[in-house]
């Protein structure tokens, strides 16, 4: 089975957690940032993970244009979807899911799962690094993905559900 990750990031998080995605599946798979690569056609594919990180409570653009552009053919692909961000609040996250991914792609998604976060201050432009110290007191990069979340993720794509 080959499997194609569309991402996109800000910051990189959703770069980092595709990676170690990929890592994880049985076969691996192609990665493909929207902002920089040009996908490959979907035939060539039998799954498809997409994912991209939550800022302003929205996902990158280009991530949900690539879900409405693509949707027919996408419906007929083994799909998962993914997200980074900070929000702990599992039903916050839920409505991110709604509202990032069309719905009829999302309800038959076999994967559907929240990675963590991380935040690199080298990175960041500065007013987003100002936001960060006052919202949420950090002062530093870490990085918070959840592996394990990942790892569950991977064998269920890999299986034959």
């Amino acid at each position: 089975m080959r499997t194609l990750i569309v991402y996109d990031t800000k910051y990189g998080s959703a770069a980092n957690a595709a990676e170690l995605l990929a890592g994880k599946l049985i076969a691996g798979a192609d990665r493909i940032r929207l902002s920089i690569d040009d996908p490959p056609p979907l035939d060539d594919y039998n799954a498809v993970i997409i994912g991209g990180s939550i800022y302003m409570g929205k996902v990158q653009r280009t991530v949900k244009e690539y879900c409405l552009d693509n949707a027919l053919l996408l419906a007929t692909k083994k799909l998962g979807f993914f997200l980074c961000c900070g929000e702990q609040n599992k039903e916050k996250r839920g409505g991110y899911f709604r509202a990032c991914f069309p719905p009829s792609l999302l309800d038959r998604a076999v994967a559907v799962e929240w990675f963590g976060d991380e935040f690199n201050f080298e990175k960041a432009s500065l007013p987003h690094r100002l936001a960060v110290r006052m919202l949420k007191g950090v002062r530093e990069s870490y990085s918070k993905l959840r592996e394990e979340a990942i790892g569950h993720f991977a064998r269920t794509m890999d299986s034959d559900i």
